[in-house]
C-alpha cells in the first residue's frame, strides 16, 4: 500500500474517566510468524487523501476535547532517510474545539484553517516540526512555528504564532471564552501586531500562554476613560507565578510606552498592569503636560474662562477595574499648574498669575499654596477635602472641604 484516501468518515478516539481507551485500535500488531521478519525500514506511504472527514479526541480523564472537521487534505510523503520523515501538506480544516481544559473553553473555534505548507517529523528524537508556515484563520493570514514531541510520558508541545493588522475582536475570538472575557475590559478600534506562544504538556491541561501586541492611533475603551490616538505595546500572561494554577487569577495585562489623548489632553504612561483577570486590579500611572485652555471644553462652566497658562500631572492609581464606591481604590500624584489666566465672567474679573498645586493622597485631597491676582489684590489659598474620593460618588452630601483665603492687602474698592 502506498496511499489511500478516506471520504466522508469518521475518527473517534476515546478515553474515560476512569482511563480506558480505545486508542489501542491505532497500536501496530505484531507479527505472528515467529522467527520471520518482514521489515523493509522504511514507510512505503507516499500519499493521504482526506475529504470530509471528521477527527475527535474526546479525553474524559483529563477534560479534553479536539473536534476538527477536515473539509479537504491532501499529504504527500517522502522518507528521506533513517533520520527524517518530510509531509507536504494543503489543508482546508474547520476546527470545531480545540479545548485543553473544556472548563477553560476552546481555541480557534468555529474557525476555518486553509494552508500550503510542510512538516519534518524527526525519527530519531520522535518530534513532529513546522517551521514558518503561512496559513489562513478564516481570512487573516499567520505565521505559525511549532513542534510536537511524540515520545517519552512528558510529551510536550510549543507553537509560536505571528499576524499583524488583526482586530481585536477577531484575536479574542481566537481564544479561549474566559480568555476573551476577561480582555474584554478594553477595546480597540485599530489593528493590532499580535505574536502568542504556547507551551505545555500533549496530555492536557492548561498551557502556558503568552501573547505580545502592539498597535497605533486607535481609540482606545475602558472602564474609567475612552482614549484616541492610543499607541502603545504590551503582553498578556496566564502565569505570573511559576507553579501556581494558569487561570485568570495568575494571569495579567502589561501595557507599556502608551501616549493618547483625552478630551485633547495629552496623556502618556510608562507602565499599566491588570493583576487578576477574575477579580481584575487594575495599577497605572498617568503623566501629561498641557495647556490650561485645553481644560475648558472639560470643564463646560458658563462662569469661568481658562485662557492661558500651563499645567503639568503626574498621577498613579491602584484599585478595581470597574466603576465603584473608590473605598479600595487610591489614587496618588499631582496637577500644578502655573501663569495662569483666569476670566470670572458673571463679574468679569480676570484672575492673574494662577500658580498652584492639587495633590491626590489615597482618597484625599489637598489643594497646595494657590496663588493669584485679583484686581492687583494678591490671594493666597489652601485646603483640603478629606476622604473625597471615597464619598463623591457614594455619599456626595458628607464632603467636608476645609478652605483658607489670605491675603497680605486688600484694597477694598
Amino acid at each position: 500500500i502506498n496511499g489511500f484516501r478516506i471520504d466522508k468518515g469518521s475518527f473517534y478516539l476515546y478515553t474515560d474517566t476512569s482511563g480506558y481507551t480505545n486508542k489501542y485500535l491505532f497500536n501496530p500488531k505484531k507479527d505472528s510468524t515467529a522467527g520471520v521478519q518482514n521489515n523493509q525500514g522504511r514507510n512505503g506511504l507516499k500519499k493521504i487523501v482526506l475529504n470530509n472527514v471528521e477527527i475527535i479526541e474526546d479525553d474524559r480523564q483529563k477534560n479534553r476535547l479536539h473536534d476538527i472537521v477536515v473539509n479537504e487534505l491532501n499529504i504527500d510523503l517522502e522518507d528521506k532517510d533513517d533520520a527524517i520523515f518530510l509531509f507536504s501538506a494543503e489543508a482546508d480544516l474547520l476546527v470545531k474545539s480545540l479545548a485543553f481544559n473544556l472548563e477553560r473553553g476552546s481555541f480557534v473555534q468555529g474557525k476555518r484553517f486553509r494552508g500550503v505548507f510542510d512538516l519534518r517529523f524527526d525519527k530519531k528524537i520522535k518530534q513532529l516540526q513546522f517551521d514558518s508556515i503561512n496559513i489562513k484563520l478564516d481570512d487573516q493570514p499567520f505565521n505559525i512555528t511549532a513542534r510536537f514531541d511524540m515520545a517519552g510520558d512528558n510529551r510536550q508541545f510549543s507553537i509560536r504564532v505571528h499576524t499583524n493588522d488583526i482586530l481585536y475582536s477577531f484575536a479574542k475570538s481566537l481564544l479561549t471564552k474566559k480568555i476573551s472575557t476577561a480582555l474584554s475590559i478594553a477595546d480597540a478600534d485599530k489593528p493590532l501586531d499580535v505574536t502568542a506562544n504556547l507551551n505545555g504538556p500533549l496530555k492536557g491541561g492548561d498551557p502556558l500562554i503568552k501573547v505580545n501586541f502592539s498597535t497605533k492611533k486607535t481609540h482606545l475603551k475602558t472602564p474609567f476613560i475612552d482614549f484616541d490616538d492610543a499607541s502603545f505595546k504590551g503582553f498578556y500572561t496566564n502565569e505570573v507565578i511559576a507553579g501556581l494554577p494558569k487561570k485568570d487569577p495568575n494571569s495579567e495585562i502589561v501595557i507599556t510606552d502608551f501616549s493618547a489623548a483625552w478630551q485633547d489632553l495629552p496623556v502618556t504612561s510608562d507602565k499599566i498592569e491588570i493583576m487578576d483577570l477574575l477579580h481584575p486590579l487594575l495599577t497605572c500611572d498617568l503623566q501629561s503636560h498641557f495647556s490650561l485652555t485645553t481644560f475648558n471644553n472639560i470643564i463646560g462652566s458658563n462662569s469661568i474662562q481658562l485662557r492661558s497658562g500651563e499645567g503639568s500631572a503626574n498621577i498613579t492609581y491602584k484599585g478595581p477595574v470597574e466603576r465603584n464606591n473608590n473605598t479600595n481604590s487610591f489614587v496618588n500624584g499631582f496637577v500644578s499648574f502655573k501663569n495662569g489666566t483666569v476670566l470670572y465672567r458673571p463679574r468679569d474679573v480676570e484672575l492673574k498669575n494662577v500658580n498652584g498645586r492639587i495633590v491626590f493622597k489615597s482618597s484625599e485631597v489637598f489643594v497646595e499654596n494657590l496663588q493669584c491676582e485679583v484686581l492687583n489684590n494678591k490671594v493666597v489659598m489652601d485646603g483640603k477635602a478629606l476622604y473625597l474620593l471615597t464619598l463623591i460618588d457614594a455619599e456626595p452630601n458628607k464632603v467636608n472641604i476645609d478652605w483658607n483665603i489670605y491675603t497680605p492687602l486688600l484694597n477694598l474698592n
